[in-house]
């Protein structure tokens, strides 16, 4: 299943809530860059938000919906540290690529 611009849109606007919805959106068609020194997604810098995504999802060998669920909570997690959303995409797309479950595995851990 291919991640949709739509979906994106629908995906951040569900986990942050925010009118700069086509914006982030339009951008993640663009290249990722690297707003946050370090982290595990140098190599998806030259990638879209959506196609890095769906490069995790086959490094990890898991459901594109999978990671998607795992970004939706990342970003609303990273947005408790940011008040940039791309910023707060770039760190969960970092966590996403050490693991397909990093999400969920800090709330198991009630974090």
């Amino acid at each position: 299943m291919n991640i949709t611009l739509g979906r994106l849109k629908q995906l951040i606007r569900e986990s942050i809530n925010e009118d700069i919805v086509d914006d982030i959106s339009s951008q993640s068609l663009e290249k990722m860059g690297d707003l946050v020194s370090g982290g595990m997604s140098k190599e998806y810098e030259n990638m879209s938000h959506r196609m890095a995504l769906k490069s995790i999802a086959q490094l990890h060998k898991v459901e594109e919906d999978q990671i998607m669920s795992e970004f939706e909570i990342g970003v609303k997690e990273e947005m408790e540290h940011t008040d940039s959303v791309l910023v707060a995409c770039e760190i969960a797309i970092d966590h996403l690529v050490e693991a397909p479950d990093y999400y969920t595995r800090l709330e198991d851990a009630g974090l």
